[in-house]
């Protein structure tokens, strides 16, 4: 049997798993170009020679990685025509990592996981219910497409991101006058309006390792109740794209910002392209100078506008949006 071990975050199956977030799932032929012999002939002291090795990343509520869960040697792949572990393999080690990070969180990991979920598939119906409280209480968002966004530094080389966009109104234009430390505040007030189960943060989906990544989502952000009355003139929609880290805070690599006074009052038929910003004080570390983010946006819906409608109205901004594809992307 394997000797109970600890590695390093990067070193070995686990360590590579852990630092990547990623399934690994590889025989000697495949894994034996990544890792050196010594770390898979006699495995840990074990006398045991790896042939083949499953190892899923255990996911906290936040999704950051807490360890990693590691098979070797699937039985009876020997001279059974099977070379390693099978799709139905990984989805049970999935299963078992879900379990474990549930252990792992705690007692109220399971109610987090529902409150997570909820924030992220229903974030534009709760925006659009709360749409009744003022008459530019919601701007409603189409995130089409990245492109050449940037990659970020992990092992000593560039590697493609695993990339998200986060939406959210503000007072006064926020490109203007930055300090160093946006990170580190955008971080800190998400955290926050998670504890308080606040929906004034848009949060797309994370797509991984694409540089050119498809997410085609449409999200309802509402006004925070503080800019409640304000004028749509002070008020601008700030849109920041991420880059998701494991096992580490995320990294904030580029921005954008649009006044709502400009924005349609009825959905567009189609995003386009916009640049990206860099942010203060990592302007020469990340590079967003050819980057480009798709969008759409609508707002302000009239009092005399049903939630039924509404909704209905952002489902189809998003079934438009999708079936016109890149072509309608660049119509005015």
């Amino acid at each position: 049997s394997v000797p109970k071990h600890r590695v390093s975050i990067g070193q070995c199956f686990a360590g590579w798993t852990v630092e990547r977030g990623l399934v690994l799932n590889k025989t000697e032929e495949e894994f034996k170009d990544l890792f050196s012999p010594e770390m898979y002939n006699d495995y840990q002291g074990s006398g045991i020679n790896v042939e083949s090795v499953l190892c899923v990343p255990i996911f906290d509520t936040g999704r950051k990685c807490l360890g990693a869960f590691e098979i070797i040697n699937k039985r009876g792949a020997a001279g059974s025509g099977v070379e390693g572990f099978v799709t139905e393999d990984v989805q049970y080690a999935q299963q078992v990592a879900n379990y474990m990070a549930l252990l792992l969180e705690g007692p109220t990991a399971e109610l987090r996981r529902v409150l997570a979920l909820t924030r992220q598939l229903q974030q534009h119906k709760v925006a659009l219910e709360a749409s009744g409280r003022c008459k530019q209480s919601t701007v409603v968002c189409f995130l089409e497409q990245g492109q050449d966004l940037p990659t970020t530094c992990v092992t000593g080389g560039n590697e493609t991101l695993d990339s998200y966009v986060t939406f959210h109104i503000v007072r006064g234009d926020p490109l203007k006058d930055q300090e160093p430390g946006l990170q580190k505040k955008m971080l800190a007030r998400r955290s926050n309006t998670t504890r308080q189960h606040v929906w004034d943060i848009g949060k797309s989906t994370t797509e991984f390792e694409n540089r050119n990544p498809k997410w085609n989502e449409t999200m309802a952000v509402p006004m925070p109740k503080r800019l409640e009355g304000v004028p749509p003139e002070e008020l601008y929609l700030h849109v920041l794209l991420w880059g998701f880290n494991s096992i580490k805070e995320d990294t904030l690599l580029g921005q954008a910002a649009f006044p709502l006074s400009r924005m349609p009052r009825q959905a567009a038929r189609g995003a386009r392209p916009f640049p990206l910003l860099a942010i203060p004080g990592q302007e020469g570390h990340i590079d967003v100078d050819k980057a480009r983010i798709w969008l759409s946006f609508s707002r302000d819906w009239g009092s005399e506008t049903t939630v039924p409608e509404v909704i209905a109205e952002v489902v189809a901004v998003q079934q438009s949006a999708t079936a016109d594809g890149s072509a309608a992307a660049v119509r005015d």
